[in-house]
């Protein structure tokens, strides 16, 4: 390579050139290729939490169709306006009743519900267990909007031992009315009656204790059937009468 003419810095000489093998080498393993590139940004993307395409195609795919988000708008639609059509406004901000399917909920108002006796003549509770008999019981078809029970009623009953001397003394048995689902810890109305040999009425209200009251007990959702029952609040032998039953109930909004 005597015969090659320099030009440039100095000193310059044979031993400054390189060779195309060499340089081929250097960009082989310089260059940023492809795959170097994909190899950093997953390197990022698993650093930093990113999600990946894969990852959003696949949140994508659990979104609802917008064909299917129609026809749920449609069907909406169907259960309010009569034409299927958005049902109008009146002057105060409702809808106007005409408009509207008669079995859509378009108020909230407090509704009452009779109970029926589930039992005649009479029974003797010998326990204390809250469901040891059936007395009455009233259900509740779903109102459209969240309520709160209010159950009332009374049953006639007496102790079924020695007379006491006076009406409100006697022998300790004492009977206990207590209304509840038929599964479930919830009460929703408690009452009782004296130890008083003499038959009597005695009183039901919608309350279970401190901490289960109208004001803080869970709101229904839906429709329930509550029961009436009747066992022993202490002793034993509490005469209850199917006379003088009733038992009916106030369902108010919670909201």
């Amino acid at each position: 390579m005597s015969d090659i003419r320099y030009e440039g810095r100095y000193p310059d000489g044979d031993n400054s050139l390189a060779n195309l093998q060499w340089v081929d080498q250097a960009v082989t393993d310089l260059a940023v290729t492809e795959t170097f590139v994909n190899a950093q940004i997953a390197r990022v993307i698993n650093l930093s939490n990113l999600k990946t395409t894969t990852y959003v195609d696949t949140q994508d795919a659990l979104l609802a169709p917008l064909d299917v988000v129609q026809d749920a708008d449609d069907n909406y639609l169907e259960q309010i306006a009569k034409d299927d059509s958005v049902a109008s406004l009146d002057s105060e901000g409702m809808l106007v009743e005409s408009q509207v399917h008669a079995n859509l909920v378009t108020e909230r108002k407090a509704f009452f519900v009779e109970g029926s006796a589930s039992f005649s003549g009479s029974y003797t509770a010998t326990t204390t267990t809250p469901r040891e008999k059936l007395l009455a019981t009233l259900t509740v078809d779903d109102p459209g909007f969240p309520w709160i029970p209010l159950c009332f009623g009374s049953v006639s009953g007496q102790a079924g031992n020695t007379p006491p001397l006076y009406p409100w003394m006697g022998n300790t048995t004492c009977g206990q009315l207590t209304v509840m689902a038929s599964t479930g810890d919830t009460i929703y109305a408690l009452g009782g009656g004296t130890d008083s040999s003499i038959a009597g009425s005695y009183p039901l209200f919608p309350y279970g204790a401190s901490n289960n009251t109208p004001v803080n007990r869970p709101p229904i959702n839906g429709g329930i059937t509550l029961n009436l029952y009747g066992c022993c609040f202490q002793g034993s032998g509490y005469i209850f009468h199917s006379e003088g039953l009733s038992f009916h109930m106030i369902g108010v909004p919670s909201q």
